[in-house]
C-alpha cells in the first residue's frame, strides 16, 4: 500500500474513532527560525523564509510557522487553523506600500482552514518530524465549552479577521498562534505548562509603524538599517506575540528534560500528553466583548 494512502487512512481512523475528549495543538516551526533581535534581523529572516525552497507544496510553506487546533470526541471532529487569505498581499504592503512594521498590528483578511486542508499537512509533517504537538486529555464539560467556542467564533465571523490585536475572544483578530492559545485560555488550560518561553515581547518604534496604523510610509530600506528595537524612553508600541517556532523549541526542551506531561509520538513527530480530565472549565464568559 502506498505510504500516502496509508497515512491518510491512519488519520481518518484517528479522527472518527476517538472515544475520549481531546484538545491538541499542532505546532509547525518556520523553515528557519525568525530572528527577533532587531527590526533588521526580523525582516531579513522573514524574507529568507519567504523565498526559501518549499518541500511541502503550494500553500504549506508557513514562513512564520503555524499552529493548528484539533478537537475530537466521538462523531465531533475539527482540525482548524487561521491564516491570512494572501501572504503575498502582506509582503506587497510592506515592500511597496510603506506599511513597515504596521503589518504586525494591522487587521487583514483571514480565513479558517479546516480538516480537508490541514490533514494532508499533518500527514506530511508526521512523516518528516518537523512538527510537535501538545495533546490535552479533557472531560466532557471542557470539550463542550471548547466546541461551543469554535462554533460561535465562526458564526460571529471572527475567523475573517487575521492578525490585528491578536485578541480572538474579543473579535479583534488573531494569528494562528493567538487563535490556538485562545483555546487554552477558554479551557483554563494555559497554566498547565510554563509558557513563558513562547512569547515574543519587543518595543516597536513608532517611526517604523506605517499604514494602516499610522499616517506615514515606511520604506523597506528603513527597516533594513534598524539594528535595535526602541528603548524605554522612545515612543513605541509593544508587540506581544506567541511565536510558533518558540513553542516548537520549548516543547522539544520539555521532552528532552522530561519536564512535563507524558511523551508521545505520531510517526516521526514528537508530542506531549497532558492529563487535564479532572480540571473543570472556568466559569468566566467565553467572550471578552
Amino acid at each position: 500500500m502506498p505510504q500516502q494512502v496509508l497515512r491518510t487512512l491512519i488519520f481518518l481512523l484517528l479522527s472518527v474513532t476517538a472515544t475520549a475528549q481531546e484538545l491538541t495543538l499542532y505546532v509547525l516551526p518556520a523553515p528557519k527560525p525568525i530572528n527577533w533581535q532587531s527590526p533588521r534581523s526580523l525582516v531579513f529572516s522573514y524574507i529568507n523564509n519567504a523565498i526559501i525552497a518549499n518541500k511541502y507544496g503550494r500553500g504549506q510553506k508557513h514562513a512564520i510557522g503555524h499552529v493548528m487546533v484539533e478537537l475530537k470526541y466521538k462523531d465531533r471532529y475539527a482540525l482548524v487553523g487561521t491564516t491570512a487569505t494572501s501572504n503575498r498581499y502582506m509582503m506587497h504592503k510592506v515592500m511597496h506600500r510603506g506599511w513597515g512594521l504596521g503589518i504586525l498590528f494591522a487587521t487583514i483578511n483571514g480565513k479558517l482552514e479546516e480538516a480537508n486542508i490541514n490533514q494532508p499537512q499533518l500527514q506530511e509533517r508526521t512523516a518528516s518530524g518537523e512538527m510537535v504537538y501538545i495533546r490535552y486529555k479533557i472531560n466532557a464539560q471542557m470539550f463542550e465549552r471548547l466546541w461551543a467556542y469554535l462554533q460561535e467564533y465562526k458564526a460571529r465571523g471572527y475567523d475573517k479577521y487575521y492578525n490585528g490585536e491578536n485578541n480572538p475572544r474579543a473579535g479583534k483578530g488573531a494569528g494562528c498562534s493567538a487563535f490556538g492559545y485562545s483555546f487554552l485560555e477558554v479551557g483554563g488550560l494555559q497554566y498547565l505548562l510554563n509558557d513563558s518561553a513562547w512569547k515574543v515581547n519587543v518595543r516597536v518604534q513608532e517611526g517604523l509603524i506605517g499604514r494602516p496604523i499610522a499616517d506615514r510610509r515606511v520604506s523597506i530600506f528603513k527597516l533594513m538599517i534598524k539594528t535595535r528595537w526602541a528603548k524605554e524612553r522612545n515612543k513605541y508600541r509593544r508587540l506581544q506575540y506567541y511565536e510558533p517556532t518558540l513553542i516548537y523549541q520549548d516543547v522539544l526542551n520539555i521532552l528532552k528534560n522530561n519536564a512535563a506531561g507524558t511523551k508521545d509520538s505520531i510517526g516521526n513527530a514528537k508530542g506531549i500528553i497532558i492529563d487535564a480530565q479532572t480540571l473543570q472549565p472556568p466559569d468566566e464568559p467565553i467572550w471578552q466583548n
